[in-house]
């Protein structure tokens, strides 16, 4: 049964996107290779010299202790992902690109995978181009790590 501290899961998180050779591809389609970091969405001022960027924060964790001595944590991570785009109708098909690219990303890191019990991509929602020619989407994941306790 795999267990790290989540420090340690959220830095795997952050390589594993940092380094996915899709992610970055397609990142370089926008102006250039991403940023990504972490942070917290209420405390933090992203410049467009940033983007594209990938913000990491953790807003909610659970946790669960089963009958076989195995406890349970599962924290909501949510992703922040934004890019600058002139073109109003590409930034749409981008936003799809984007959430669709660090889906995989994180989805196919074996180093993350073996990190972690379950990970599950949850919803998303995206600013509607409130902030042209600047645009955001909020994804999230829910990653469960275990340990024996």
């Amino acid at each position: 049964m795999a267990w790290d501290s989540f420090v340690t899961v959220l830095d795997k998180i952050v390589d594993a996107l940092k380094t996915d050779v899709n992610l970055t591809a397609f990142c370089k389609t926008l102006g250039k290779e991403q940023t990504v970091r972490k942070g917290l969405k209420k405390r933090e001022e992203i410049l467009l010299t940033e983007l594209p960027i990938i913000m990491l924060t953790v807003p909610q964790q659970t946790s669960e202790q089963a009958a076989s001595g195995v406890l349970g944590k599962t924290y909501t991570l949510r992703l922040y992902c934004g890019f600058d785009e002139s073109d109003r109708v590409k930034a749409v098909e981008n936003l799809i690109k984007f959430e669709e690219f660090v889906e995989q990303a994180l989805l196919n890191s074996a180093t993350l995978n073996s990190a972690v019990a379950l990970l599950v991509p949850g919803n998303s929602a995206n600013d509607e181009g409130f902030f042209h020619p600047a645009y955001f989407l909020a994804k999230d994941f829910t990653v469960t790590v275990e340990r024996l306790i």
